[in-house]
Order: C-alpha cells, then sequence, then structure tokens
C-alpha cells in the first residue's frame, strides 16, 4: 500500500464504496454510539459537552491503521479537548500570556487526533471556513515555528503590571463587597440553598483552598455548569483574603478526563503539572489540584478576562476576520505544543514525509467526524 492510500486508512473511516471495501477498510462497530449524546444549546456547545464521544470514535478509527503508518498514531501530552474558548490569557512571572487553559481533559493519547478535534469545533463555529491554513500554521508549529501573534494577542502580552492590577481590581469590586461574593452578579448558589451534603462538601474545598494559601475564608458558593465537558460537576467559588489582599478561587470538581476514552489515564494530580509544563512552560502555585470529599478539585484564581474568546456575529466581517486569524496562531501554537515533545520525534518525521498528505488526511477525519457529530446533534434537537 502507497503512502498517501495508508495515510487516508488510518484517518478516514473510508466512505463504504462498494469497489473499495474490504480494500482500504472493513465496517466496524462503534462502541461511541452507546454514549448517549449530551443535549447543548448549538452545534459548537455540544462538541464541546461531548468530548469523550470524539476519543471513543477516534479509538475505534485508529484501530484500521496500517503497521507501515503507526507513526502517526504516536503519543505524547494531549489538551484532549482544544478549541477557541478554551484560551485565555493567565499571570507568568513577567506578563500575561495566552496559553490553552482548560488541561482538566488533557493526558496521553495520539498527537493527530488532537490538533483533528479542534478542526473539528473551528467547523463548528463557521462550517464554510477553509481549515488549509489552520493545517498548514499547524505543521509548522510541528517545525518549531513560531508564527506572529495576531494584534489581540499582542496587545494582551503588552499589559503592563500597572494595567493589569487596576483591571483585576476592578473586578473583584464588580464581585465582592470586600468580605463576601456577589452570589446574584456570579450565578452562585449561596450555602443555604445548598443540600447539607453538598454544604458540606463546599466548606471543606473552600477550607483546603485556604489553608493552602494561608488565608481566611470569607465567603463560599457554588455553581454547576449546564453545557460543556464539565456539565453537571460542582464548583466551588470561594473569597480568600491574607496578609496580600483578597482573591477568588474557583474549585472545579473532575470526573474521568474525555482522554479515558481513548485509554486509561493518570490521576489527575500526577497529569495536571505535567500537562502544565508541556503546555505553559511552568508550573504556576495558583493553580493545581486538591482532594476534598474524597474527589479531585482543579483550583485556579478567577480574575479579569484580560483575553475574551466571544464569537462574533456571522455579520461582523472584521471580527471573523480577527478571529481566523486567532484561530490560525492557536492551531501554530498546538503544533509547537506538540513537536517540542521528545515522544513526538516520529510523529514530525512522518508529518514531514509528505505534509501535504499528512494534512489532508487530518482534514478528512475532521470532515468525517463532523458529519457524525452533526448527526447526533439533530437527533439531540429533533422535536
Amino acid at each position: 500500500m502507497n503512502f498517501t492510500g495508508g495515510l487516508f486508512l488510518l484517518l478516514t473511516l473510508c466512505s463504504f464504496v462498494p469497489a473499495h471495501a474490504g480494500y482500504l477498510c472493513r465496517q466496524v462497530h462503534h462502541p461511541e454510539a452507546g454514549l448517549r449524546w449530551k443535549p447543548a444549546v448549538d452545534y459548537f456547545m455540544s462538541l464541546r459537552t461531548n468530548p469523550r464521544h470524539f476519543w471513543a470514535f477516534a479509538r475505534q478509527t485508529a484501530k484500521e491503521v496500517p503497521t507501515e503508518n503507526a507513526a502517526i498514531l504516536t503519543e505524547g501530552l494531549i489538551t484532549g479537548d482544544f478549541h477557541y474558548q478554551n484560551m485565555a490569557a493567565r499571570r507568568s512571572d513577567k506578563h500575561l500570556k495566552v496559553d490553552f487553559m482548560d488541561l482538566d481533559d488533557g493526558g496521553r493519547g495520539p498527537f493527530a487526533f488532537d490538533v483533528a478535534r479542534f478542526l473539528v469545533t473551528v467547523k463548528a463555529i463557521d462550517a464554510q471556513v477553509d481549515v488549509g491554513p489552520l493545517l498548514k500554521a499547524y505543521t509548522r508549529g510541528l517545525r518549531g515555528k513560531k508564527d506572529d501573534k495576531p494584534s489581540r494577542i499582542a496587545d494582551v502580552i503588552r499589559l503592563t503590571d500597572k494595567k493589569i492590577a487596576k483591571r483585576d481590581r476592578e473586578f473583584l469590586e464588580k464581585n465582592t463587597d470586600g468580605e463576601a461574593l456577589n452570589f446574584e452578579r456570579l450565578g452562585l448558589t449561596k450555602l443555604e440553598e445548598s443540600t447539607p451534603a453538598e454544604r458540606a462538601l463546599i466548606e471543606e474545598t473552600a477550607g483546603v483552598l485556604g489553608r493552602l494559601f494561608e488565608s481566611d475564608v470569607m465567603s463560599s458558593a457554588s455553581r454547576r455548569r449546564v453545557d460543556g465537558g464539565s456539565q453537571g460537576f460542582l464548583r466551588v467559588w470561594t473569597l480568600l483574603r491574607n496578609d496580600g489582599g483578597v482573591r477568588i478561587f474557583e474549585a472545579k470538581e473532575l470526573g474521568e478526563p474525555a482522554l479515558s476514552f481513548w485509554s486509561p489515564q493518570k490521576d489527575a494530580a500526577e497529569r495536571l503539572p505535567e500537562l502544565m509544563e508541556a503546555y505553559w512552560g511552568e508550573r504556576r502555585p495558583e493553580y493545581g489540584i486538591i482532594k476534598s470529599g474524597g474527589r479531585n478539585f482543579w483550583f485556579r484564581p478567577r480574575v479579569k478576562k484580560h483575553f475574551r474568546t466571544d464569537l462574533p456575529s456571522a455579520q461582523d466581517r472584521e471580527g471573523r476576520r480577527m478571529l481566523l486569524a486567532e484561530m490560525e496562531y492557536f492551531a501554530n501554537y498546538l503544533g509547537r505544543r506538540h513537536g517540542a515533545q521528545t515522544p513526538a520525534e516520529p510523529y514530525r518525521a512522518f508529518a514531514e514525509k509528505d505534509s501535504a498528505a499528512f494534512q489532508t488526511a487530518l482534514r478528512e477525519f475532521a470532515d468525517r467526524y463532523d458529519q457524525e457529530a452533526r448527526r447526533q446533534f439533530r437527533e439531540q434537537t429533533r422535536p
């Protein structure tokens, strides 16, 4: 089998044309069919809510890999759920950085499927988008080439400490009164409105954070998301105070990562620090894992959103142009984070051997999954 044919076999769940059936592929049962597709308000949010379905689909697809092309399934530390709205600004020692932030679905898995999932989410934002420039940007990233930052990202990185501090102070003033969280503004459930068992867990979680940061717990509350990959899981919001001032933290309850539908993953306490190193290049003390009530919680500070990822309307041409430029930059970012990992060497070599065929195969797999996911979404929204 030639290179291009084998590559398409790997990443496309072939169209079952009689002339080719039995030669390039065989029809198989997909375990993701038994995975309940969770409802969401629109197709993009539907993808965000169902990353586990994607990884079950990918696992079955990978069984059709010809041995000579196994390098494209090279595994390393991957995000598991890379999409535009998982990018945000975070504090580093010198300035703000725009990084992939929702690390909790990440772990060990194939680089190729990680970028393919990103392409599917891009098509959910704009079904007509040409993903070719994103694939080229990703491939440049694999080779270690860093693209220029789009204007909004460059503006965030140039923010001065004084400006950042002012924005963060305004955020605290809007969302607290200095002594308690602004429950209504933040959409939080007060302790007294929680069940006794839930209240005990919230108070225990807030107490763990207080001890970790040597702070007094001024106020705590909770919320649960109705969509997204963490749909239904508890989120504990806590206002802490010490000599350095007041800060808000969110502790997000974790379930099994989406990547567990690809293969078993390490415990979050091991995975998350590794992912911080791979995607941020550092570990930050204000992010991490705590145990509370026998459960894992991913804690992080809640501050002003210095980089917003609101999606522009279809009529906003300039907004859409900027969005596409940023998504291309993020494709390059993902390629650089993948390519910098030592285990990625055979994957990089495979991609460089015939970059056009490699990129086409990723595109074809993304298209195939996009069709399946849209079918699931239509069935879920059917009256």
